[in-house]
């Protein structure tokens, strides 16, 4: 995704990718000031996407996502590339839309991401539904390791 926009600043990605949600325009120039600094790249805002690491990219492509505070928002493996520390403000900025909004949240990272954002998990495995419940469900089920053979 990036690789399209190498040329684009951090705030002008975040401003277009404000403008394609049909943000209001007086509410945009907060919005990516807010998006920035909730995710991290709040420092880079002038840098050019081509510039970043990749850790920095995807700390971008996590704003892009929640720059319009979304009532459905999908990630998918978010925190790939993220070290332990954004990881953590990774997980507090998603609890926040998660109180108001449907979050989906796709990743391999059970004990970390799961528990460190979710209330509730569905566990897939070959195209099945095999759980949904509460994490203390969950566990109470005997954890992720009793639905999922080892080494899925």
């Amino acid at each position: 995704m990036f690789g399209l926009f190498r040329g684009y600043t951090v705030r002008e990605f975040l401003v277009y990718a404000a403008w394609l949600r049909e943000m209001p325009h007086d509410e945009i120039p907060a919005a990516v000031e807010w998006a920035a600094r909730a995710v991290g790249p709040g420092d880079r805002l002038g840098q050019r996407l081509g510039r970043l690491s990749g850790g920095e990219k995807q700390r971008v492509g996590i704003a892009q996502a929640v720059i319009n505070s979304p009532q459905l928002l999908f990630l998918d493996e978010p925190t790939v590339g993220l070290d332990v520390g954004r990881r953590a403000r990774f997980h507090a900025l998603v609890r926040e839309p998660g109180r108001t909004s449907c979050v989906l949240l796709s990743t391999q990272l059970m004990a970390e991401d799961v528990r460190g954002v979710c209330t509730d998990a569905i566990i897939l495995y070959r195209r099945n539904v095999v759980f949904h419940g509460t994490l203390t469900a969950l566990d109470d089920a005997g954890g992720y390791d009793a639905f999922v053979p080892p080494g899925q």
